[in-house]
């Protein structure tokens, strides 16, 4: 009878450890569920007032907003309860445990298993030379070239959309480099209208408030700054595309202060109609 291999041995011993002591049937189950990929012995739903259900909710909140999507690679913005947790199980805490334990769905556990949890990087000139040229090359020459290649792709599309086109492809240099979910914000929403504020106003009256931003900073830049706070509205943006026309940013800044005007009169308007008359 052929010995079992250095991995074989370890899996079986895991198993005589972990179903150690339970009844024959009971024993036959736990090593069955070892087998299948889950720790049958160790699963346990996350419950209230325990911190792991308070990071489960956590997370499905961010999810569900799409403000930090790159804090959760691999998830979708509706992942259930027991996708975030078997996610978080994968996650070190400071003491390098757990962050969670693993929930007893083993169709969910299987399913985390399955896809890949790694962390998202927008290619840069000075990180990815390779991947970034890669994406240069594309909207320079490759949809002109070969459009049967690249279907459905242009010079209007973002830097992260295309660099994710390439990500699929096996023989690429950006293969498996999944870039960092991004939204830049659209004039109007909320956003827009803080990052406004900061370019026209806050960097001026309260540039401690954003230490590293000057009246040259970009609307991206902005954007990024305030994205980084712990509360905001603003999704991490798309980096500004190469092949994009620069902006000009003198009429950027005009724009906004044009737009803080705006705001501060109808605010003053507002107020002036709700003074009682004497």
């Amino acid at each position: 009878m052929p010995k079992p291999n250095g991995e074989e041995q370890g899996n079986t011993t895991e198993k005589a450890l972990k179903c150690l002591g339970l009844p024959p049937m009971k024993q036959r189950e736990c090593e069955e569920e070892l087998e299948k990929g889950m720790e049958g012995a160790e699963c346990k739903d996350a419950e209230a007032g325990e911190p792991c259900f308070n990071d489960v909710l956590y997370a499905l909140k961010t999810l569900k907003e799409g403000l930090h999507l790159e804090w959760y690679p691999g998830l979708q913005p509706k992942a259930t309860f027991p996708e975030v947790q078997a996610y978080l199980h994968s996650q070190k805490s400071e003491s390098l445990d757990a962050r969670c334990p693993n929930p007893c769905n083993n169709t969910v556990v299987k399913r985390i298993k399955d896809i890949d949890l790694r962390g998202c990087h927008t290619a840069t000139p000075d990180t990815d030379e390779a991947c970034y040229k890669s994406v240069l090359w594309v909207i320079s020459t490759g949809i002109n070239k070969h459009p049967d290649w690249y279907p459905n792709v242009s010079a209007a599309d973002t830097f992260e959309s295309v660099q994710d086109r390439l990500a699929e492809d096996p023989k690429g240099k950006c293969h498996k480099m999944h870039p960092c979910p991004c939204a830049t914000a659209r004039r109007g929403d909320k956003c827009w209208n803080a990052v406004l504020w900061v370019m026209s106003v806050g960097i001026y009256n309260h540039s401690d408030w954003y230490e590293g931003l000057t009246n040259e900073s970009t609307f991206e830049e902005i954007q990024v700054r305030l994205h980084n706070d712990q509360h905001t509205h603003c999704k991490l943006p798309c980096i500004f595309a190469p092949w994009w026309k620069k902006p000009n940013t003198t009429v950027e800044r005009h724009e906004a202060q044009n737009a803080v005007d705006a705001a501060a009169n109808a605010e003053m308007g507002a107020a002036t109609m709700a003074k009682p008359l004497l």
